[in-house]
């Protein structure tokens, strides 16, 4: 049997990815009395996506509940997702439109109970998933919340200045 190989003739049929890093950081220790686990992503990126946070809510957040079900760890028990990627140019590239970083967003997200320092998004990923849900974090203060919205203005601000 002859095997005949197709090649892209133009780059639209070429596939964009976001490759990148994900820690995942839970209330309580694991098998192992760590309380992250890590895993890689591979997210393919539509050229006519909606934009960074609807590419994100349709693609990375179901893999995270994957992740915790294959780490044996409740999604009820985590408190902070965090993602790292050097493509988001990429995406902004294949889509035209501004990165998650480009908006402002740090690629963090908390979760918990009780916590002041929630945003929309993470109170939506909190109603969706389940995240946080078994986690008391009532201990984060409006103080805190101050000292954290502080920290990630001078953060901004760093970036601003090297750039």
């Amino acid at each position: 049997m002859k095997v005949i190989e197709k090649k892209a003739v133009s780059n639209q049929f070429k596939k964009a990815y976001l490759k990148g890093d994900v820690i995942l950081t839970f209330e309580h220790s694991g098998i192992y009395g760590d309380t992250q686990e890590f895993f890689d992503i591979c997210l393919p990126i539509n050229k006519n996506e909606n934009g960074a946070y609807d590419f994100l809510n349709k693609t990375l957040f179901k893999r995270v509940v994957a992740a915790c079900h294959k780490f044996n760890r409740p999604v009820g028990d985590l408190i902070k997702i965090s993602m790292g990627s050097p493509d988001w140019p990429v995406f902004e590239k294949h889509t035209g439109k501004k990165s998650i970083l480009a908006l402002g967003h740090d690629a963090k997200w908390y979760f918990g109970n009780g916590r002041c320092d929630l945003g929309r998004w993470e109170k939506d990923l909190i109603e969706t998933y389940g995240f946080g849900i078994d986690v008391d974090m009532s201990f984060i203060t409006e103080a805190w919340y101050e000292l954290r919205r502080q920290e990630q203005k001078a953060y901004q601000e760093s970036k601003t200045m090297v750039a």
